[in-house]
């Protein structure tokens, strides 16, 4: 009697199982397909640079947080810019503090306590002159990315980094800053907008986006 009892009961477990199967696949046909796909299918190459983009602008953000600086407010003396309005001069700016405020020829003249706009040049006893991103004068030694990849800022009307080893990997985005001796290290000078080889095909270049409009700037930080 024990013998028909579990013969039963595993007929009914059976049926019961191939009844729920059966439903599924039929409302569902592609449930299986479907669960296979999603664990085998390669990611798409818009997925996969969305990714690779995710990667790099967290790098950027951990190498910012690393190797950029702040200077204090306490080591800084605030400016007015003058205008030079209608003329649209980039290359220079003249400012409100001169010698009188122990302004010297090379301080460094900042938009923020971390953003290099550039570095004085000529003082006299009321103001001071500003050679810009802009002025071709300008060659500052900077370092970009995360794996600190060297180049020279070169100013001028479109100011860019110029003498980028070939064999480094520079990315659009990554962020330039300050590496000279004659200056904080560490400071933002801005990102890589583009990179391309040079006349020569030597060397990289790239062009830079600037976290400002030169136009727009009506106060400025001078520290040494």
């Amino acid at each position: 009697m024990k013998y028909i009892q579990f013969i039963l009961i595993l007929i009914c477990l059976l049926v019961g199982t191939s009844v729920f199967a059966t439903s599924v696949f039929i409302k569902k046909p592609n449930f299986l397909l479907g669960s296979i796909q999603e664990v085998f299918s390669p990611v798409s190459l818009d997925d996969q640079r969305k990714l690779i983009q995710e990667n790099e602008d967290l790098k950027n953000q951990l190498y910012a947080g690393q190797h950029t600086i702040v200077i204090s407010p306490q080591e800084t003396i605030q400016a007015k810019v003058f205008s030079l309005y209608p003329f649209n001069t980039k290359n220079r700016l003249f400012i409100d503090k001169g010698d009188q405020n122990n302004i010297r020829v090379g301080d460094v003249v900042l938009l923020s306590p971390r953003v290099f706009v550039g570095q004085i040049q000529n003082v006299t006893k009321a103001a001071s002159e500003v050679s810009t991103v802009f002025d071709g004068g300008l060659n500052v030694p900077v370092r970009m990315g995360s794996e600190e990849v060297n180049g020279l800022l070169q100013g001028g009307v479109t100011p860019r980094i110029t003498l980028i080893d070939k064999a480094k990997k520079v990315h659009v985005g990554d962020l330039i800053v300050t590496a000279t001796k004659d200056m904080p290290y560490g400071l933002t000078v801005g990102a890589v907008r583009e990179v391309h080889e040079d006349t020569l095909g030597a060397f990289l270049e790239a062009t830079i986006e600037l976290p400002y409009s030169i136009n727009d700037l009506r106060t400025v930080f001078l520290a040494r």
